[in-house]
């Protein structure tokens, strides 16, 4: 959201924004992506508009930031050619913002699916505040502010009682460790050398080995203080 404020890029040129794109003070605009049923394809920015976009220091360090937090993210399109058709679906690349479970983000249904819990506090499912699929948006405020979103709880009914459900499987990670599994190999590398590891043992182990010794057993099962 910040990046569209500062440089009036359409919805499309933003989804469509590849790492390579990324230059010093500025961001290169050549394509947008329309989502067209279950493909996405690359096309041309609108009428044509191919620009440079310029960018302020801070902008910059925000979107090096995620650059670099997510070095080896890559949507899952896969490669394909549509025969005498000259717009082609995503060929795959490396784009600096993608979903949450590493898709593209698809804008069909986002008032449902993210604006109307970011502005309301609730999931509302398809039926609104009838369905009875209607959650309240719940994070953990032990970390930094807003909070850490988690699984969400059904709401509480007047009249009715109430127990916290179980949340199985959710981990979480202490704040202070400053890593996480999306963390790149080299914040990674830095942290093992920091728990005693030497530099040349931390560079000759991949993340995973290194995620699993020096990370993830410090994740927990509980959680910290919870606000709707």
């Amino acid at each position: 959201m910040i990046r569209l404020a500062f440089t009036a890029m359409r919805l499309g040129e933003a989804l469509g924004l590849q790492r390579s794109y990324v230059k010093l003070g500025m961001v290169r605009i050549d394509w947008q992506l329309q989502n067209v049923g279950k493909l996405w394809f690359m096309l041309p920015p609108k009428d044509d508009s191919n620009r440079d976009c310029d960018i302020p220091p801070f902008l910059q360090d925000l979107l090096g930031r995620q650059i670099k937090a997510h070095p080896d993210q890559r949507c899952p399109c896969k490669p394909m050619r549509i025969k005498d058709q000259q717009e082609q679906p995503c060929q795959g690349g490396g784009f600096v913002f993608l979903g949450p479970k590493g898709a593209h983000i698809r804008d069909s249904n986002y008032a449902q699916q993210f604006f109307n819990p970011a502005a309301d506090g609730r999931y509302t499912g398809p039926k609104g505040e009838r369905s009875p699929k209607a959650k309240p948006v719940l994070v953990d405020v032990s970390g930094v502010w807003p909070g850490e979103p988690v699984p969400a709880w059904p709401r509480a009914v007047p009249g009715e009682p109430f127990e916290r459900p179980a949340w199985r499987g959710y981990q979480r990670r202490p704040i202070v460790l400053g890593v996480n599994a999306a963390s790149s190999k080299e914040k990674l590398v830095a942290f093992a050398v920091e728990r005693g590891l030497s530099r040349a043992v931390a560079e000759d182990m991949t993340r995973k080995e290194i995620l699993d010794q020096f990370v993830r057993p410090h994740r927990q099962t509980d959680y910290g203080p919870l606000a709707s």
